[in-house]
């Protein structure tokens, strides 16, 4: 333990330069997210800094260095820039609302080469497009899964990227606020652990303020071996969004129990998060419980501290002292004492049932262990979850359900939804016999608790549909035949379009997606940009330096199972 202690410490206590690194913007920096924050199924792993409400603002080149990476995306990061630096970091620029001149044209050069709005040029040679400190890369802006204006920078180890904490390189960002605790959760470890008389988990209100709190009630009463959570915030001077934390450490009789730190995340362990953080609490409430404790698959590397793996174990008569502190990473700091003693209810004892069955139905019954693959089969319906591709050990119920309208299979139930899932699973779902003109149709639907029902892809195939999720939960088969729907917005036939700057067009599927679009104008393709927030395509006309004259646009959409809409006119300019 002391070793791993020492491990860590040497990776993470090293000296980041301050002051070699500059502002990515000229205004004064606010944040609306933190590195570290609990997001859906990662940990957020740059600064979200606030642009005032707009886009458009100047980002500049943080240090000397090179472009590396450039990509425009619907989705994730939007157009993002990466540069290298001679002292073995990049750094990232994401959600941009446009690249600068010489980056620009070269980005749409190579769009109009491959003929695609979307573009991922990686691995730029260092020689190509060099970078000085303070040189204008790009401005601001919303676009990816961005949802609202701002910048998301990112500090990385260029050759590890792992992601770092920006923080710790000495940006002036103000923060004299000390870190909010509401609360702490306390979950049974075992079939005999006790918590208040239950052997269930069971939450406990904070009450103080600036710093200083303790429980509502003094004396927890548990017994066995349990596991501890904090739900606690930050925010930032000036700003008013909720952060994450960066230290939070457990203590048990001034002894040191548990420490996580917030310094480095590396992207292939981020989905972890699952398993670090109260899932259903994050999910329905948005809280942020941080676990001070391991059990069953959590491979995160943000723990220095971690005796015991944080479980803490109290025998009869027993009394204990535990302390919560909660840091920023300016240092500023709160604490949460409470004490913990022997609980002497003497609870029921049930044999515990490795399954439970349903009430009624079509169903199997399948203990499934995080720590190896399990393949399941019920009926002709078969599913592999791999190593791994779990946080714990459960049971997985399968359950065959009524067949919906239009479907091509019956539904069938696999686990359950509130339980998150690591990996992909393989699912092989039995199909009606579809025709051979209709296979490439055929497609997976997952289903919510509401019955809505959301494209999951997949390939018929020997009589099933075969596809990978992540989620457990309601599937089908069903078939899209339907193509997509091309509305106009300002251009018809004929039209005179000389005073507008673009043209735009309203695109929607009804289940697989829009997959690919295209445009082309008197027969040579064109750029078109495609806002997947609001489901509208746009053709700059400034860009292309039209003729006058007359002209004929044509605009073709697919789905993701290729089937194909088409929208022309002639117009003039």
């Amino acid at each position: 333990m002391v070793l791993s202690i020492m491990m860590f410490q040497q990776v993470y206590a090293q000296n980041y330069p301050k002051g070699y690194f500059r502002s990515p913007l000229d205004i004064p920096l606010y944040l609306s997210g933190s590195f570290g924050e609990l997001r859906a199924n990662h940990f957020h792993t740059g600064l979200d800094i606030k642009t005032q409400g707009v886009e458009g603002l100047k980002v500049y080149a943080v240090a000397d260095g090179y472009v590396s990476r450039i990509r425009v995306s619907h989705y994730g990061y939007g157009l993002v820039m990466y540069i290298n630096h001679p002292n073995g970091y990049t750094s990232v620029y994401a959600h941009l609302s446009q690249f600068n001149t010489v980056l620009g044209k070269y980005v749409k050069d190579k769009q109009y080469e491959l003929q695609t709005e979307e573009i991922d040029l990686d691995s730029l040679p260092e020689g190509k497009f060099p970078v000085k400190k303070g040189e204008v890369i790009a401005l601001s802006g919303n676009s990816g899964s961005s949802g609202g204006p701002h910048l998301h920078f990112e500090i990385r180890e260029t050759a590890t990227e792992k992601a770092l904490n920006p923080w710790l390189f000495g940006f002036d960002i103000k923060d004299d606020v000390r870190p909010t605790i509401h609360d702490i959760k306390i979950y049974p470890l075992s079939d005999k652990s006790v918590i208040s008389g239950q052997g269930q988990e069971k939450t406990f209100l904070a009450k103080g303020s600036n710093g200083h709190y303790q429980l509502k009630d003094s004396v927890v009463k548990v017994r066995g071996e349990v596991g501890f959570a904090i739900h606690t915030i930050d925010l930032t001077t000036g700003s008013g969004n909720l952060c994450g934390v960066y230290e939070v450490e457990l203590y048990m009789n001034d002894s040191l129990l548990w420490k996580q730190q917030m310094s480095c995340i590396d992207f292939s362990t981020n989905r972890y998060i699952n398993a670090h953080m109260d899932y259903l609490e994050h999910r329905d409430d948005k809280s942020s419980y941080h676990k001070s404790f391991i059990s069953g698959n959590n491979q995160l590397e943000i723990y220095p501290v971690k005796v015991n793996n944080g479980w803490v174990t109290i025998k009869a008569g027993e009394r204990k002292k535990m302390k919560y502190v909660v840091k920023d990473i300016k240092g500023n700091l709160s604490q949460l004492n409470f004490t913990i003693e022997s609980d002497s209810t003497l609870l029921k004892t049930e044999k515990a049932e490795p399954c439970k069955a349903p009430k009624s139905g079509e169903f199997g019954l399948f203990p499934i262990h995080w720590d190896h693959p399990n393949v399941i089969k019920f009926m002709d319906f078969e599913a592999l979850i791999p190593i791994f591709g779990i946080y714990e050990n459960q049971c997985v119920v399968v359950e065959r359900l009524a067949r919906r309208t239009n479907a091509l299979s019956f539904t069938y139930k696999i686990g359950d939804p509130n339980k998150p899932m690591q990996d992909y699973m393989e699912i092989a779902l039995p199909t009606d016999s579809i025709a051979d003109s209709l296979r490439a149709f055929a497609l997976a639907v997952y289903i919510n608790g509401k019955g809505r029902i959301s494209s999951e892809g997949g390939k018929w195939e020997n009589g099933h549909l075969n596809f990978k999720t992540r989620s457990f939960g309601s599937y089908a088969v069903m078939l899209d035949t339907v193509a997509p729907v091309i509305s106009p917005v300002n251009i018809s036939e004929g039209k005179n379009t000389a005073a507008l700057k673009e043209l735009q067009w309203k695109v929607a599927d009804n289940l697989s997606g829009v997959a690919q679009y295209s445009a082309f104008i008197d027969g040579k393709w064109i750029l078109l940009h495609y806002n997947v927030k609001k489901g509208s395509l746009h053709l700059n006309l400034q860009e292309e330096k039209l003729e006058s004259g007359s002209h004929r646009v044509e605009i073709v959409v697919k789905d993701e199972r290729g089937n194909r809409a088409t929208f022309a006119c002639s117009f003039t300019r």
